[in-house]
Parts: structure tokens; C-alpha cells; sequence
């Protein structure tokens, strides 16, 4: 079996004048040691980690970020990195999905676009998830038919979403944030919806004019008030106007 990692003794030496050690083990097997206690995902901080926003045209920015995948660290060094879209389609709009790329023969990790098929109901493409090549999905882009520019509005981002990405939070496997995010998305339609119902349903009660509207109410409110009421208020005036000018009378006596 193979067992590790212990240090190596020189038994030799090669061709080359290289070391021959007794105990060499491949990265990979090193990988493997980290992949079984900390799960694939982007990093939590800071919460930018290679999250990716609209930079100007077709071009995307990703931010500054760490992401591990299958025993591999994959880093955006400070500044950022960029990433060019193709041209949109005259017809349709398609959506691009932006990966985390690991490539064991490449031997490294990549920022890359799996570009989408233009059509009336745009998917994003599935991500590559085998022994050589593993993708994790931090953002899907809409390209709209004829744009030239990309706003955010046009991003979503995925790094959340645990069976495209993930965060690396926990030991054996990342927070499974799916459900969460998938209710969230449904909460957000739902909402949407019902404030939509409800000012179609406030517009429609404004079927008549505002003046009649207003004549209306106002001679609705004029009702409430009867004859006894509008007797006691008028009563209340009078009196009122009658101890004003007792008061005045009286000052003026006083001044004299």
C-alpha cells in the first residue's frame, strides 16, 4: 500500500546527477491527503472572493480570491483578473457560464468561459467533472442578442450554489448552501409576484376620476355629521367669540 509522507533517503543517483529517493510520492497523492478533509469551493473570505462583476463591454472582472478543488489551491492574485466574452449573436441570447477550471495534465487552475448556445430559452452549459478535469461554477452570464455591453444586472452569481460551486467552511465537505439559495430565488418570484397582484388590484379601485373620487369622500364625511353636531360646533363658535369680546371689552376698561 501507499503510505506517506515520511522523509526520503538518497539511494542513488540518476543519469543526470539527479537524486533517486526511496520515499517519492507524486503531488497528486499529496492532494488527495487535503481533498478527503476540506470540500471543493471558493473560499468565504473576503466575501468578494473571486466573485465576478462587470468590468466595461464584454469584459468581466474576477475578483481577488482563493479556491480549492480536489486537494488544489487556485489563487486571483490582487488586481483582479479579466475575462473577455465573445461577440453577442444578432438573433438570440445565450448564457456563459464562468468556471474555476482545475487541469490535472495542465497541471493548474484556470479562470475559463464555457460559452452558451444561442436560442429563445438560453441554459447555461454543464460543468466538466472528471479525473483530469474539474470545474467549479462562480457566475452564469446572460448575453442578450445584439449587446455590446455586459451591466451586472446580467450576472448571477452561482459561488453560493453548492452543486455548481460552493463555499469551503467545513471540514469534509463545504456548507451545502443549495436549498437556501433555491429558496431564496423562490421567495424573491413569489414576492415579486404578489407586489405585482397587489398594485394591479390598488390600480384597478381607481377606475373613476380623482375629482369625483374626491367629491365622493368628501360629501361621505359632510354626512357624518348631523344636524345636532353641526348645531353643538356652531354653539361652541358662538360662545367662543362672545368671551373674546368680553375679554377685549375688559381690557380696554382696564387701560382707561
Amino acid at each position: 500500500m501507499r503510505s506517506g509522507f515520511f522523509n526520503s533517503n538518497i539511494t542513488g543517483y540518476d543519469d543526470y546527477g539527479n537524486p533517486i529517493y526511496d520515499r517519492a510520492e507524486e503531488a497528486s497523492f499529496f492532494a488527495e491527503f487535503f481533498a478527503d478533509f476540506i470540500g471543493n469551493g471558493v473560499y468565504p473570505n473576503p466575501s468578494t472572493g473571486m466573485q465576478v462583476l462587470a468590468d466595461n463591454g464584454l469584459n468581466l472582472k474576477v475578483q481577488p480570491g482563493d479556491c480549492f478543488i480536489n486537494g488544489y489551491r487556485g489563487k486571483v492574485e490582487e488586481g483582479g483578473e479579466t475575462v473577455e466574452l465573445d461577440s453577442a449573436d444578432t438573433n438570440y441570447a445565450r448564457i456563459d457560464r464562468i468556471v474555476a477550471r482545475l487541469d490535472i495534465e495542465a497541471r493548474e487552475i484556470t479562470i475559463e468561459v464555457l460559452k452558451g448556445t444561442p436560442t429563445t430559452t438560453p441554459v447555461a452549459t454543464e460543468l466538466t467533472r472528471n479525473s483530469n478535469i474539474y470545474e467549479l461554477g462562480i457566475a452564469d452570464v446572460t448575453v442578450g442578442s445584439n449587446v455590446s455591453t455586459i451591466t451586472q444586472a446580467n450576472i448571477i452569481d452561482t459561488r453560493l450554489n453548492s452543486s455548481l460551486c460552493g463555499m469551503v467552511a467545513t471540514v469534509i465537505t463545504q456548507l451545502d448552501t443549495t436549498t437556501l439559495f433555491n429558496q431564496y430565488q423562490s421567495w424573491f418570484a413569489e414576492m415579486e409576484e404578489q407586489a405585482s397582484d397587489d398594485y394591479d388590484e390598488w390600480f384597478e379601485g381607481f377606475t373613476e376620476p380623482a375629482e369625483t373620487q374626491f367629491t365622493t369622500w368628501f360629501n361621505h364625511m359632510k354626512d357624518q355629521l348631523s344636524e345636532d353636531a353641526a348645531g353643538n360646533l356652531q354653539e361652541q363658535i358662538d360662545e367662543l367669540d362672545e368671551n373674546t369680546l368680553k375679554f377685549t371689552l375688559l381690557e380696554e376698561w382696564n387701560e382707561e
